[in-house]
């Protein structure tokens, strides 16, 4: 999740919007940028993709520039399935070729 720069930007266009990071330094960096865009239907929660605790929960869940952070992908999917309801939606987005791989990722996985 990064700077919750994603979630702010869903929840400033009236989505109810709940990011999440493993990492409780972004989280504060979020609810810093959170507070500045004054939303109040926007929620950050410490969590890994992998082990989300939603269930039927959401309308839709967007993995942007995240999915090759994780220790295991088909995983945070198959938790981010169990999130959604009925005919919910997961839109991956992952950056180019080389990305999971590069020396700034391989180190923020660490």
């Amino acid at each position: 999740m990064g700077t919750g720069w994603t979630s702010v930007f869903l929840a400033s266009r009236g989505y109810r919007v709940v990011g999440q990071d493993i990492s409780e330094g972004g989280i504060a960096l979020a609810n810093q940028n959170k507070t500045k865009a004054g939303l109040d239907n926007l929620e950050f929660i410490v969590s890994d993709y992998e082990h989300m605790g939603f269930d039927h929960e959401f309308d839709g869940a967007v993995f942007y520039d995240c999915l090759h952070h994780c220790d295991d992908a088909n995983l945070a999917l198959t938790s981010v399935y169990r999130a959604l309801k009925p005919g919910g939606c997961c839109s991956p987005v992952e950056p180019g070729t080389g990305h999971a791989t590069s020396q700034p990722t391989m180190e923020a996985r660490e």
